[in-house]
This record gives C-alpha cells, structure tokens and sequence, in this order.
C-alpha cells in the first residue's frame, strides 16, 4: 500500500490563500450483524479518497474524490469555489504548526482476525444470550476499521494517523410479558479484537436486566426526584447541553447567543460539564480533530456556570474565543463541523447511597433506549426502581425522562462519586454526518421534580 503523504502534490498553487487543508484516508472496513441466527450483514469494503478545503477572500471550496492520483485537479476545483464566493465572510483561527504520529492497534490489532473468526464470534454470543430462559430474541453486531489518514494544513501541520477502531453491539430482547422488554450493551474504542472479546462478558448483566424488567411494573407518570445512572448523565450531557453549546448553533442563533454568553451562570454549583479527552482509548480520544487541532480538556460548565464554547477554526474565529478542537467529520466526503468528542459530568462527593437517602418519594432511573436532545429533551430509559423513604422498593418499565435543558441544569442538586465512561455502536448524528464516534459519561445525578413519562 502506497504511503499517503506520495499523493501530495506541489502545493505552490495554494500559496496565496487563506487557509488550506488536505485530508486523504485508505480504510477497511468489516461489519458483521447477525439477527437471531441469521445474517443481516456480512461485508468487508475499502474505501480510499480525499478532500481540499480552501478559504480565499473570506470564500470557502471543499472537493471531495475517490481517486488519489487526482489529487492536483480537485486542489484547482477546492480554490476555484472559494474564489466564486462574493462577499465572502469566512475566517480561522490559527495555531502552531505541528508534526504528529499516531498509531493504534490495541493487543489484538483487528487486522489480524481471519473474517471465519469474527462471525463465529458474532454468532457465539448470540447463541449465549439465547440460552437465558428470558431472552428469545438476540441481536449481534460488530464492526472494525483500519484507518491509516494523513492531515495537512496552511499552518504546516502534518498528522499521519495509522490506527484500528472495533465497536460491538449486543442486545438481548424478552417477548414472555406479552411485549418486547431489551436491555443492550455496546461500545467503541481505539483498540483491537479485545474490544468485543470484553462486551461478551457484559451478557450477564444484559440477563440480570431482562429478568429485573419481567418483574417489574409500569411506571405512573409524574413529577419526581430521581436519580439518573451513569449512562443517562451521558446522555443528558450528551443530547441535551453538548449540542447547544456547538458553537456553528450558538453563532446563528441571537436569543442563544445572549443565553449562552460565557459567565452566565445556566445550572446549580452541583453541576459541572466537561468535554474532551478520557485517556482510555474510548470512541471520543481522537487526540486531534479533522483541522489539526489538539483536542484538549474543556470545562464547559463548572459549578454551574457557562466556560466555554466547542469550536472550529471559523467559529473560533467568528466569536473571537479561544480553538477547543472540536472541528470533526465521519469521512473525506465531508467538511468538518463543530462536534464532540468525550462529553461528560464531573463527579461529586457522595456515595450512591447517600443519593438515594435523599429521595422520600422518587426513581433511580437507569439505561438508554434513544431519544431527543436540545433545549427540549425526551430520553427513553430501559428501567427504574423506585426510592420509598431513602429505600429502594421495587422495579418499574417503560418511562421516559423528559424536561427543559436550564430547568434541569438548576434542578441537578448532587453528584455521586464514582463516574463511568460509555461508546455506543451508533455515535452521534448531526447534519447528516453519521455516525460519528463519541463517548459519554458521569456519575450519578440526582435532579428534583423531574418529569416522568409512564404507561
């Protein structure tokens, strides 16, 4: 396989612009899902290509190809775009220029694995989730891609990236209470075969799950205190805050723009919202973002109060803040756009336990089953249990959590102590751009008079 920095031609034609990049990408991808016994999905692809972004005269040309031999003519088509744009507004931000290595291949780099190999496992696990007297119905999935990238830019950073990422689904579905209970696991990392050799041994939990839902009753909607796990303080952070605070949202949008301003206290002292990297390899510790910019920490709300924005060159730029590294795409057929990466609560002080003390009358609500986010939210959970006087008393099915993004953030009143970070077979979805790789997270949260949807 021919080195990717070969493909790039004389770049004297981009001496007079603005800014450039250049991003070209070789990768194979295997994706495996089996329904049951049957195969749903079973194909390996490659898939080679590149594009030029151009700023000129505040005007901006993207070219996305498939053909890296080509690359010159597509360079011309990238500037003669731009150069099209009248009046053009466009600007970046810039940053030192930068040469890095990346490379990521796990223990069990997933190049490795015979195709023979990675359905037999597919199908095992299967297998394994149906031999509980409670799950009928199993779904498997698993995908791997082996990425080698190259990233240059205006600025003279060169990022050449040769790395494997591997995520897994695993759902386990109960139709003997007359309608369909699931409970799932997933993830997605930076790392090889392990990956979905470590998502087998949740099966036990996605068991112990169904059987806890086959006792449980229907849940009375109302206005509760609850408490939200791990996973849900994620995907509050996640669905409801991240996406407000993209700055391509925020820029656009003047009544934002006044309730996003930086200093603005949005929740209580209980609250804090980080984005950026976790250090563990997860779907979202991509290290650089798609304009060779570092991905760093950034507080997005401590303590209640608003910090920061997430960013792109241009944003940055627009809004006269600071680069935050968060300017993203799934592939060379797209432009990068203000995205996340690691989104997460910060923990707090207590112990669970002292959490559910706290409740005289509400829910520890637990698990994902999807939703929607923004200022207005509405998140499925897989079950509940409730909280009678500080005691936990029984299991509860099929609610959902839904509020407003601000009243919620002032209505988060504790943080537990122990956080856990999670990556989903899905991603994240914005402007088309799916499924982008994402990891969330957090403690457990308590938020007073919570709105509960029940059956």
């Amino acid at each position: 396989m021919k080195n990717l920095t070969e493909y790039i031609p004389d770049l004297k034609d981009l001496s007079n612009v603005e800014y450039y990049d250049i991003r070209l990408e070789q990768k194979f991808i295997t994706s495996i899902i089996y329904h049951n016994d049957e195969p749903q999905e079973v194909s390996e692809i490659i898939l080679n290509g590149g594009c030029v972004r151009v700023l000129y005269n505040g005007g901006w040309g993207f070219s996305s190809f498939t053909d890296l031999n080509n690359i010159k003519r597509n360079i011309s088509e990238a500037k003669y775009m731009a150069k099209s744009i009248p009046n053009g507004k466009g600007s970046v931000l810039s940053d030192n220029k930068k040469r890095i290595s990346i490379k990521r291949f796990g223990t069990k780099d997933s190049k490795n694995i015979p195709l023979k190999e990675k359905i037999a496992n597919v199908k095992e696990a299967g297998e394994r989730l149906r031999q509980s007297e409670n799950i009928d119905i199993s779904s498997v999935g698993y995908s791997d891609i082996s990425r080698q990238m190259l990233l240059i830019n205006k600025f003279g950073t060169v990022i050449d990236r040769d790395e494997v990422m591997t995520k897994g689904l695993l759902v386990g579905i109960s139709t003997k209470a007359g309608e369909p209970l699931r409970s799932m696991r997933s993830s997605c990392y930076w790392r090889g075969f392990e990956v979905f050799e470590e998502l087998i041994d949740e099966i036990p939990e996605i068991e112990e799950e169904i059987g806890y839902l086959l006792q449980a009753e229907n849940t009375k909607g109302g206005i509760y205190d609850v408490i939200i796990d791990p996973l849900l303080a994620g995907v509050f952070a996640h669905e409801s805050f991240g996406h407000t605070d993209e700055a391509d949202f925020i820029y656009k949008d003047e009544r934002m723009r006044e309730i996003l301003k930086i200093g603005k206290i949005l929740g209580s002292d209980a609250i804090t919202i980080i984005d950026g990297p976790a250090n563990i390899d997860i779907a979202g510790d991509i290290l650089y973002d798609d304009e060779g910019v570092e991905v760093k920490e950034k507080i997005l709300i401590e303590n209640g109060i608003l910090k920061n924005h997430l960013h792109s060159r241009e944003t940055a730029s627009v809004m006269k803040e600071k680069l935050t590294g968060n300017a993203r795409a799934i592939s060379f057929f797209y432009s990068p756009i203000v995205r996340m990466t690691n989104t997460y609560i910060k923990p707090g002080k207590a112990t669970l336990q002292d959490l559910i003390k706290e409740i005289k009358n509400g829910l520890l609500v637990s698990g994902s089953l999807g939703g929607s986010g923004g200022e207005m939210f509405t998140f499925s959970a897989i079950y509940g249990q409730k909280i009678e006087n500080g005691k936990i008393t029984g299991p509860v099915k099929n609610l959902t959590l839904t509020g407003n993004l601000f009243n919620t953030l002032k209505n988060i009143i504790a943080c537990s102590n122990e956080m856990k970070m999670f990556s989903s077979w899905g991603g994240c979805g914005k402007s088309e751009q799916f499924p982008l790789p994402v990891g969330i997270g957090g403690p457990y949260v308590i938020i007073k008079d919570a709105l509960i949807g029940g059956r």
